[in-house]
């Protein structure tokens, strides 16, 4: 699935020094970066932080919105330039630093995590088509479905109603209009309707998700920056690829999902609309990794005494599929049933097996090579990594 989409010189301002603490957050000295470099993985470090402080959220007090909203604004920066809306309430006039009360500005905070809430549903549901099993194959492909399968293969995920955007907010969610329409004795449709806010899940045909989700991007991203898809129409094939997915069935044309060269982004939420267009055309051939440091960890002062750091919580984009270092087949993690190796993360061909052919291997199971970029950045690395315990 090819793709050409975010401009790499897209710049955006992050803040270096970030104070946080009784609903209130000061931020200050900004420095420019380019998030296509330095945030890739983005969207992702912000469903984590609506799942932190919306759905888990903390007893510590030092784990508030406010302060998951400074790391966000320690890490990227705030989602909106002043340009895109009024932030006179906030900034300060004569300087790009800022100040702002949660407790008495709550339109910042419920902004804020409104666009966190809807980038963590359509995550979930990205996670889902990358570890569903089908045809005895993890990870759905629309290559080798055809729409009526599609239409018949029903998914649970999360209950879109319960992120709906708050009447203030310009985001357009489509999954939570259509999860709670009405639905006539005379209509046929393998989706649940007329849901409500109750239940916690939505059982919805992965033909309908998918539509969703692409009509969803693709809307919000019309309304911030000029953006389509090339082909609206979702491309599923007509006839699937045989089994093993080497030979093509007589009349199979297969079709794959692009995205137009655009501008650059306005600002850094059309940023973050992009990374999940960008993973919607991947799917399901990558994957993601903790950074190293994601994990909160104990640091020593020069004293020796401990002081709790917290993880930068965010994850590196990987190749689903990689040689293995001794047999040369392409394997991906897959996790095993908790009898099996007490519940391991193994390696495996994309036909489940997990056992390497060579007779080199020590180990009998398949190896990837270890990457050599395993930190989200320097500064995660400088932080966590020296006289760290875990």
């Amino acid at each position: 699935m090819q793709i050409q989409a975010i401009n790499p010189d897209f710049e955006w301002k992050n803040y270096r020094k970030v104070t946080s603490g009784t609903g209130e957050i000061t931020a200050s000295f900004p420095k420019v970066y380019k998030p296509v470099i330095a945030a890739t993985t983005a969207h992702r470090r912000l469903a984590k932080i609506y799942e932190d402080g919306i759905l888990s959220p903390a007893s510590d007090n030092m784990k508030d919105g406010s302060f998951l909203i400074g790391q966000w604004l320690n890490l990227y920066g705030l989602l909106y330039s002043n340009e895109d809306v009024n932030l006179t309430d906030i900034k300060d006039e004569k300087s790009e630093n800022f100040k702002v009360n949660l407790l008495t500005n709550r339109n910042f905070f419920d902004d804020f995590f409104t666009h966190a809430g809807i980038v963590w549903w359509i995550v979930q549901v990205f996670n889902l088509f990358r570890r569903t099993k089908y045809k005895e194959k993890i990870g759905l492909d629309p290559n080798k479905i055809t729409t009526k399968e599609a239409a018949a293969l029903i998914l649970t995920v999360p209950n879109p109603l319960r992120v709906r955007p708050s009447l203030s907010s310009n985001l357009i969610f489509t999954p939570a209009t259509w999860a709670a329409r009405k639905i006539s004795d005379h209509e046929t449709t393998q989706s649940q309707g007329n849901l409500n806010s109750i239940s916690t899940t939505w059982n919805v045909s992965y033909l309908d998700l998918i539509n969703l989700v692409k009509e969803t991007i693709q809307k919000n991203l019309e309304a911030l920056n000029e953006f389509k898809f090339k082909n609206l129409n979702i491309d599923l094939i007509e006839n699937p690829l045989d089994l093993d997915g080497k030979k093509e069935i007589p009349g199979n044309k297969i079709q794959t999902r692009k995205i137009q060269t655009v501008t650059p982004p306005k600002n850094l939420i059309t940023f973050i609309w992009f990374l999940l267009a960008e993973e919607f055309t991947e799917i399901p051939n990558i994957d993601f990794e903790n950074c190293n440091g994601y994990f909160d960890k104990e640091v020593s002062d020069k004293d020796g005494s401990l002081k709790k750091i917290s993880g930068c919580k965010n994850v590196l984009k990987r190749s689903r599929f990689r040689p293995c270092i001794y047999c040369n087949e392409l394997v991906y993690k897959r996790k095993e049933k908790p009898e099996n190796n007490n519940g391991r993360l193994l390696l495996a061909t994309e036909q489940g097996i997990t056992v390497c052919t060579n007779t080199n291997n020590p180990e009998e199971f398949h190896k990837h090579r270890q990457h050599k970029r395993r930190w989200c950045s320097q500064s995660c690395r400088l932080l966590l990594r020296k006289n760290s315990k875990l």
